[in-house]
């Protein structure tokens, strides 16, 4: 039996990608949910779920997905996760996308990646962010590339329960098939784990760019947005793409949305099989037979499902899955007349909530059955106070060291939980370093490679660093998600710490007059031999950028606070949240700023628009003759003239295409005279002839009829008969005579 892993889970957000191959993207999806809030934080941790499907190469397979992607595409190095909306702070500096494969298709030629990354922001806030960059698959059209973009919104504002809301989750497979000249209807699982409303719609460009080239309805696609069907005939062969927004409202209201995310994927239209038989393989039902599987966290999952194959000479080569990450789907297998496939999945913590597992069967003819959707209701069971000290012992304090170090510094210790911890193995986990100036990645250690580097005592975690810290620079540490786990049967995995103020430190510079740090130096001291500047950082030296105001605070993580000017902001007023920093425009135009919050451009030529991102028209109002066409040039025009033409407006003819027009007008004047004339004479003989009983011809009709009788033919039959003469006596002079019988 051969077991495939299963790729993507539940939908949406926004996708973030710049493939250096340009056009390899067929569908793909991202969805939040919260995350763990931690004590001392003072926001409410996001978790974005990044799941999107890229064409393969041959022999691209999970085990070296990560090295295929980066030595050709370079995922991530070239933009991140953007804010769409007017203000953001600085709670999404560091949203990466980055690829983990989770799967991988021979016979569509797909690979699926999957990331998670986390975010922290401040309570009664409303986000709105997107992505663009990446293209489509040029299977939608070879000559033209269609960029993509997918945007989410998400709100951090309790309802009057006092609980924030969470997304509505749906599940669709990323590429659809359909036979030519057929239509198929789709409907699309979506589930809202508050009870709210959910709604369906096409992406826009209304407010913020939702589907980058790739909006509103395809030809012959409808949608019916109350309860998420989609209806499209296949009228021709050209794959298209399906771009909607799920949206959550209020049970009261249906005015003001909640949250929203984004599904993408392609239809792909095949022309029908020539076979005898139509009938396409189908589901008939699963081993539990349940409107809603329920399951719970760390206890294994295990269901069949069953398939008749439709024709009878057909058999079910594959069975097109989506569902949750970590699910396996074995290969189908055939029993008496009908096939079966078994999935198994064991659910972690994360998985708490609804799921769906959509099954689509696939027989030997290419013919594709209609999508089955199964609903996984997932609790947790294992949550105790055990495993609440598992995140708050993950604190501040236990962190060492901090604060002020040697350029030397190369171990670090922190403190988590009990001791049943210990490093994951989990693949692409780091540990990271960030040069506080830049927001920049220096340096990160890998837990799944890099065991020398780490070890572990008694709930004392300790890493090492080869790196030569630059001196007066300051630094912050971050953990991804995965990082420990508590070593249960589940692998509880430690969550993601992404707060740059969550471990900081500083390097020593010589030019500072205070004495060197120890090699583990703890906050409690910061420095002098009896701790007696310990509320003095801000007369020692101003951390704080962009003319702040250093303000100690004793209680503080960092022992002061920055008082930031207006239009910073940030630990250090090191975020310029100047409408015109970093300049909107683009095409080098220059930002004028009109207020706090609001700029204009000043165009370079030939660039106009709210930001300089429109080519001006010079063509307008140029008329070329001839048929020829006006292209616009950098501050000009010219018109691009056909064969035989020239000219500023191409309105000189050659001497050969003067003859040319000569002898084609005048063999179409005689052509159009003849008709004419041929015309005029049959309408008036029949005027004549039926309107005043004159026939011109009739005396020449009757000429002719005579000529035709007079030569007419008379026949003439004759017959001989012998006869004997009874007279002897001439017979010697006649023997016989003749009489003639003539009949005319």
């Amino acid at each position: 039996m051969i077991i495939t892993t299963v790729v993507f889970s539940n939908v949406v957000l926004f996708l973030c990608h710049q493939p250096i191959d340009g056009r390899h993207f067929l569908g793909g999806s991202m969805t939040w949910k919260r995350g763990y809030s931690w004590p001392w934080s003072h926001g409410i941790e996001i978790n974005l779920i990044q799941r999107y499907m890229w064409e393969r190469y041959e022999g691209d397979y999970c085990n070296d997905h990560w090295n295929w992607f980066k030595s050709r595409t370079k995922i991530g190095k070239y933009g991140k996760v953007k804010c769409l909306s007017k203000k953001c702070g600085s709670y999404i500096h560091h949203i990466r996308v980055h690829d983990v494969c989770v799967a991988d298709s021979k016979d569509d030629k797909w690979s699926a990646i999957e990331q998670w990354s986390s975010i922290y922001i401040p309570e009664d806030t409303e986000f709105e962010l997107g992505y663009s960059g990446v293209y489509w698959s040029e299977e939608l059209n070879e000559d033209e590339k269609y960029e993509l973009s997918i945007s989410t919104f998400f709100s951090a504002k309790r309802g009057s329960d006092g609980e924030l809301n969470t997304p509505p989750q749906a599940a669709m497979p990323y590429i659809q098939h359909i036979h030519l000249n057929t239509t198929q209807t789709w409907k699309i699982p979506v589930h809202d784990p508050n009870g709210d409303i959910v709604r369906c719609r096409w992406a826009n460009k209304n407010n913020v760019d939702e589907c980058g080239d790739i909006c509103g309805p395809p030809r012959n696609a409808k949608l019916n947005g109350s309860d998420c069907t989609l209806t499209y005939y296949a009228k021709r062969k050209n794959p298209v793409v399906i771009a909607l927004i799920i949206e959550d409202f209020l049970q009261t209201s249906l005015e003001k949305r909640l949250s929203a995310t984004s599904l993408q994927f392609l239809i792909q239209v095949h022309q029908p099989t020539s076979t005898t038989c139509y009938d396409p393989p189908r589901y008939l039902n699963s081993s539990r037979n349940e409107s809603i599987v329920n399951g719970s966290v760390c206890s294994k999952l295990t269901e069949q499902v069953f398939f008749n194959p439709g024709c009878g000479d057909a058999t079910i080569d594959n069975v097109q899955t989506r569902g949750p990450s970590g699910m396996t789907v074995s290969t189908p297998e055939q029993y008496q007349n009908l096939f079966i496939v078994n999935i198994e999945w064991t659910p972690t913590s994360d998985d708490e909530g609804t799921h769906f597992v959509c099954l689509r069967p696939i027989d030997n003819y290419k013919r594709y059955g209609d999508q089955k959707c199964l609903e996984y209701s997932i609790i947790n069971n294992n949550t105790s106070k055990n495993s609440d000290n598992f995140y708050n012992n993950y604190a501040p304090k236990n962190m060492t060291p901090v604060g002020l170090v040697n350029s030397s510094q190369s171990q670090w210790t922190f403190r988590c939980g009990g001791e049943s911890m210990k490093w994951s193995n989990r693949s692409n986990t780091y540990i990271r370093f960030y040069a506080k100036s830049s927001n920049e990645e220096v340096y990160t250690i890998n837990v799944q490679t890099n065991h020398t580097a780490l070890r572990v005592s008694e709930g004392s975690f300790t890493f090492d660093t080869k790196i030569n810290w630059t001196e007066g620079e300051e630094y912050y540490i971050q953990l991804d998600r995965g990082v420990l786990t508590d070593g249960t049967k589940c692998s509880r995995l430690s969550p993601a710490m992404h707060d740059s103020s969550f471990w900081t430190f500083e390097i020593f510079s010589k030019n500072n007059k205070t004495k060197p740090p120890s090699l583990f130096f703890v906050p409690v001291c910061e420095y002098g031999s009896a701790c007696d500047v310990f509320n003095k950082y801000c007369s020692r030296s101003n951390p704080c950028l962009n003319n702040g105001t250093c303000h100690n605070r004793n209680t503080l993580l960092y022992r002061y606070n920055c008082e930031c000017p207006l239009n910073f902001s940030g630990v250090h007023c090191e975020i310029d949240d100047r409408p015109c920093h970093p300049n909107p425009c683009w095409n080098t135009g220059k930002c004028n700023p009109t207020s706090n919050s609001t700029f204009n451009c000043s165009c370079e030529s030939p660039w106009e628009g709210r930001l300089c991102e429109k080519r001006i028209n010079e063509c307008e109002g140029i008329t070329c003759q001839n048929r020829g066409v006006c292209q616009t040039l950098s501050n000009n025009w010219t018109c691009c003239c056909l064969a035989g033409s020239y000219g500023r407006y191409c309105e000189f003819s050659t001497t050969r295409i003067i003859i040319y027009k000569i002898v084609s007008k005048t063999f179409a004047y005689v052509a159009i005279i003849a008709m004419a004339v041929v015309a005029i004479f049959v309408v008036v003989m029949d005027v004549l002839k039926y309107g005043f009983g004159i026939d011109p011809v009739q005396g020449e009709r009757e000429r002719l009829r005579r000529e035709r009788r007079a030569k007419a033919r008379h026949y003439v039959v004759r017959r001989y008969k012998y006869v004997n003469r009874k007279d002897e006596a001439h017979v010697s002079s006649a023997s016989f005579s003749v009489a003639v019988e003539t009949k005319v």
